[in-house]
């Protein structure tokens, strides 16, 4: 959009009203709020600039549809580098209120972004890398390693293999390259030499390093490695991704998952389509099948822009047989790898004081069967000789053994070493990486890092991590053998001592997880066990090990029972563990049992020890347990208990207990309560920083506002959903506000978008395997069609979702689709039919009504709210009665029911509800005569009706409404509410189908009518003007025009009487 606007809306301090000008300044309207002059000008103008109250400041644009009607408003805002977009809605919807909130809530936006990027710059310090994402003191993760993302530090007099360079150019035009042979053969040297020889000339894309090991293990830091590394060519996608990583899952709300950051990085660097080429050394560290998967997920779906390679020992558990069919996949193999006879004799005339002949070559390879890291080795062996003889027994000293390297290497290298290096040697060989001060810790010798550095330079098998040289590393068959020797020379419990050593310089450093890895090397459970005990228990909520639930998991298993059972925090977070390993939550029957039993241990000590607040911590997962087997009652029992133990620090607990209680409000249709709640529980979760919480919030106080009569305020939260869903690819939140959206426009009578969004919904659900969220489409998708008139699909449709829901399951979804059914068969005067759903909506409360007096009798309470959680199926069950009786005249039982369930909707705030009350009240009213009150009661539903826009709620109840407002429109005066009520009498009439014209020989060769043209001819005959029926129908003015032209050509006809008559005639009208 352009960067001035040519209008500017703004608020005038001095003269308390908003003033639209030019760009000359030139002040062309006044307008307070709901001014009707402001609509006018919306639809004659495509763009302008709003300054709000609060001098914040928007761009808004009106975007042209494919079908070329009206057109929706966008807002914009610039925020940094990027600009915000957010849907504003049609003009009629953009009223000055709106534009208000729209600006506050872009900014708000706009604040938490910049402290998310703010806090999101990944900062390196000491080696060790500081996670992007939302900080707070109750979120932290454990840190990574700077020299794992490194690249290795390429060795000196290396030999070039062009041929090998040329097979890794053809592979970056593939998916992935892999290389794959046992240790010693170059791989990483290879790739190394190959990235230096590229970047040199430019010929690479750039390039993220990731060196894995066994700690990686876990999914989550996996990914956190990966996506790190991946800021180097992809920032945005990177940062998305750690954000949703750093994220805590949030029970009751379903977890900010591994897949989702995958996606989000999926999606973001498709859109971005910058290259780039991802390495990851070691792969075969990886034994966690769940990475796999996930790895095999993120390669199917891997942008063309990006490549991914694979260097280690063995074939990865990847889908190696699809990749080598489709061609996306280049493989250097062990016979690749082997040095040819050029190669080695470069390598032996740089390494060797005297030459070697071809011969002597080639049987050196013969034996070796070009395996490089055995020319390293005869290379060393024969660099203290200056003649060829001592070829013959290299080689037997090397490859004529049982154990020829593990006694080369303690022979030839270590005994050749000075006593003060073979002890550092031995004492570091333990470590995966090394570093000056952890080996003065282990070892004592305060020259560590001299003794590092004439390792490196004298090439005895240790290889720089960074170009800091603040980090090492041993060849891995050389650390091997040494680690052999140390247990031999050293014995067991010396090497105990060292792993202890190494556990508090990690520990020092808060490289937690290395601290307790090296713990359980040496065999110190009970310093694993504190150690974890430190992960978890800094706050009961979340604990920075929560993002690693495999880790937890494993290390949890590796603690004796005896250890365990002594400390409570661990039996709380080992039972936490195991139910957030669990998809989704849902644990199996053993796992519960196991879940129980540690819960019950932790319980009894803290009891004993009259610790409140951890108990509050128990009893509110207890909560979370309960919610995710579907007891809503246990659950909300539950919270009530914990609330009474939690301290106000603890707000993550207290937040999920508060949630509960909240749903408990809502779903008991206490909508005040429920509000209020939930307003209080949004700031728990800013104050967390836990953005899925954050939506999930507002797509419940979006229900709520629906409910309680604010459609269009409902609308906005669903739309601020969606905008931050879309951004970071979540299908989760997305389906839902889609869901949402699409309720809101079957009341608005937009059902043909109301179905595109309900399409939108399903192809969202289904691949998720969101069953709960596919059935709900389903129903809404049942109601849409019927509206549109097809009412034998409709049926169809609900019986065949009816057959598959399963009562026990979702009793809530499934008295839904029982209450429509039983409106259908209403509308077909099929009253036995509608008393059998009824009995079955009957027999649902009456279950319902059991569970909850049987928790009430089991925990010998009286606090459990009975009637609450039966509130909102009462009043379904009672107001289908109210309609049977309607239909069978029985007028004075059906309005006494009703008076009493308007008074109980009121008092709770359930606006929508009181509004059809007072409808079916109004239509009672007119069948018994009353037609002062009928009329009364209609106008106090049309009052706050008009305001929101309603339609479905009067074309729902069908032909006697109809007739109601026939009768009562000619006696309403004020302007704006009698253009509301023509608006729902026009609905009436579009919606109800055209009769089929009765057979003439003069009418047979007119053209027909589209079903556009039928709706432009009936407004026509109701002699609305052009400018009411363009907005009735959301086109603009010059196409109603064509329509009209159209109109006139097919019926034959010159003006509206003539068209009317006409239609008329042919009983079109």
């Amino acid at each position: 959009m352009p960067k001035t606007a040519r209008y500017a809306l703004m608020w005038s301090a001095i003269h308390e009203i908003y003033e639209l000008h030019q760009q000359d300044g030139e002040l062309l309207l006044l307008l307070a709020a709901g001014d009707p002059a402001w609509l006018n000008w919306l639809n004659t103008h495509t763009a302008f600039a709003f300054h709000s109250r609060d001098g914040m400041h928007l761009n808004l644009l009106k975007e042209a549809r494919k079908s070329k009607t009206e057109g929706y408003w966008y807002a914009y805002q610039r925020q940094g580098k990027r600009v915000v977009k957010r849907y504003a809605g049609r003009s009629v919807e953009l009223s000055i209120e709106l534009l208000e909130e729209m600006a506050r809530t872009i900014a708000g936006l706009s604040s938490q972004a910049m402290e998310a990027q703010d806090s999101a710059k990944v900062q390196f310090s000491g080696g060790i890398v500081s996670q992007p994402g939302p900080q707070s003191p109750l979120i932290e993760q454990t840190p990574l390693l700077e020299a794992k993302l490194s690249l290795p530090h390429l060795p000196t007099s290396l030999v070039v293999r062009e041929r090998l360079y040329a097979l890794l150019d053809e592979g970056l035009a593939r998916k992935m390259t892999l290389l794959s042979a046992p240790a010693g053969f170059g791989k990483t040297t290879l790739v190394r030499q190959w990235i230096a020889e590229r970047a040199a000339v430019q010929a690479l894309p750039p390039l993220a390093w990731v060196s894995l090991d066994a700690t990686d293990n876990d999914p989550a830091r996996f990914w956190r490695y990966i996506f790190t590394a991946c800021q180097a060519f992809q920032p945005e996608a990177s940062l998305a991704a750690l954000t949703l990583l750093s994220s805590p899952g949030l029970p009751p709300f379903r977890p900010s998952s591994v897949e989702m950051a995958l996606t989000t990085f999926l999606n973001l660097a498709t859109r971005s389509e910058r290259s780039g080429l991802l390495m990851l050394d070691d792969y075969h560290m990886i034994a966690e099948p769940e990475i796999y998967r996930m790895l095999s997920f993120w390669l199917e779906h891997l942008p063309a822009s990006l490549h991914l390679c694979l260097i280690g020992r063995g074939d990865p558990a990847l889908p190696l047989a699809r990749l080598r069919a489709n061609g996306e996949l280049l493989e250097l193999r062990t016979a690749d790898l082997r040095f040819s006879t050029q190669e080695a004799t470069g390598f032996l005339q740089r390494a060797l004081a005297f030459q070697l002949s071809e011969a002597d070559i080639e049987q050196l390879l013969a034996r070796l069967e070009g395996w490089a890291a055995g020319l390293r080795l005869v290379s060393l062996a024969l660099q203290r000789h200056t003649k060829r003889q001592a070829l013959e027994h290299a080689l037997v000293t090397i490859v004529g053994s049982q154990r020829p390297v593990q006694d080369y290497f303690v022979t030839e290298v270590l005994q050749a070493q000075t006593e003060e290096l073979q002890s550092f040697l031995l004492q570091t060989s333990i470590l995966s990486r090394l570093c000056g001060s952890l080996c003065v810790a282990l070892t004592g010798q305060q020259n560590s890092e001299l003794l590092l550095d004439a390792l490196l330079h004298a090439g005895l098998f240790l290889e720089r991590l960074d170009e800091a040289g603040k980090w090492y590393r041993y060849h891995a068959l050389f650390a091997e053998a040494m680690s052999v020797e140390a247990y031999q020379r050293l014995g067991t419990e010396a090497v105990h001592a060292l792993f202890y050593k190494a556990s508090v310089w990690y520990e020092e450093h808060e490289l937690l997880i290395e601290a307790v890895e090296a713990a359980f090397s040496a065999q110190r459970m009970e310093r694993a066990a504190e150690l974890i005990e430190k992960l978890i228990s800094g706050q009961l909520f979340y604990g920075a090990i929560v993002q690693e639930v495999r880790t937890l998991l494993r290390w949890l298993a590796r603690i004796p029972h005896e250890v365990l059972q002594e400390r409570p925090v661990l039996c709380l977070g080992y039972a936490r563990a195991l139910a957030w390993a669990c998809a989704p939550y849902q644990p199996s029957p053993a796992e519960l049992g196991q879940i129980e039993e540690l819960l019950q241990q932790a319980e009894r000590i803290w009891q004993a020890d009259g610790n409140t607040a951890c108990l509050g911590a128990l009893l509110a997962f207890r909560t979370n347990v309960a919610d995710w087997r579907r007891e809503p009652a246990q659950a909300s029992w539950y919270a009530r208990r914990a609330l009474a133990c939690l301290p106000d620090k603890e707000v993550g607990w207290r937040g999920i207990c508060m949630s509960v209680l909240g749903r408990e409000a809502l779903l008991g249709g206490q909508l005040d309560t429920a509000r209020q709640m939930f307003i209080e529980l949004r700031e728990v979760w800013e104050r967390i920083g836990v953005r899925h919480a954050l939506r999930s919030n507002t797509l419940t106080l979006a229900i709520i506002y629906y409910r309680q009569g604010a459609l269009h305020l409902a609308a906005e939260y669903y739309r601020q959903v969606l905008a931050e869903a879309v951004e970071i690819s979540d299908p989760f939140d997305r389906g839902f506000a889609l869901l949402g959206l699409a309720q809101l426009s079957y009341e608005w009578n937009a059902l043909e978008e109301a179905g595109n969004l309900i399409h939108e919904v399903a192809s969202l659900a289904l691949p998720q395997h969101d069953e709960t969220l596919q059935l709900q489409a389903e129903l809404w998708y049942v109601r849409i069609v019927h509206a549109q008139g097809q009412h034998a699909l409709a049926q169809q449709k609900l019986a065949s979702l009816l057959a598959r829901l399963l009562p026990q399951r979702d009793p809530l979804l499934y008295q839904e689709a029982l209450v429509c059914q039983a409106r259908f068969q209403l509308a077909q005067a099929d009253l036995a039919a509608m008393q059998r759903s009824l009995q079955a909506l009957a027999k649902q409360h009456e279950m319902q009504a059991l569970s909850y007096a049987e928790l009430a009798r089991s925990q010998e309470l009286a606090e459990v709210p009975v009637e609450n959680g039966l509130q909102p199926l009462r009043e379904r069950e009672e107001l289908l009665l109210a309609r049977l009786w309607l239909a069978q005249g029985k007028f004075a039982e059906a309005l006494a029911l009703l008076q009493r369930l308007l008074v109980a909707a009121q008092e709770a705030g359930r606006m929508y509800s009181a509004l059809e009350i007072q409808l079916l009240m109004a239509l009672i009213n007119e069948r018994c005569k009353q037609t002062q009150e009928s009329r009364r009661l209609l106008r106090s539903v049309l009052l706050p009706a008009s305001v929101e826009g309603y339609l479905r709620l009067f074309l729902d109840e069908g032909e006697p409404m109809e007739g109601l407002l026939r009768s009562a429109l000619p006696t309403i005066r004020e302007k704006a509410l009698l253009s509301y009520g023509r608006s729902i009498f026009q609905a009436f009439t579009l919606q109800r189908p055209a009769p089929a014209p009765a057979p003439s020989s003069t009418i047979s060769q007119l053209e027909a009518l589209s079903p556009q043209e039928l709706r432009v001819l009936r407004l026509l005959a109701a002699e609305l003007p052009y400018a009411e029926i363009a907005r009735e129908l959301i086109v603009s003015i010059n196409t109603i025009k064509t329509q009209v032209r159209s109109i006139y050509r097919k019926l034959n006809v010159a003006n509206r009487r003539e068209a009317r008559e006409v239609a008329r005639s042919r009983n079109l009208l």
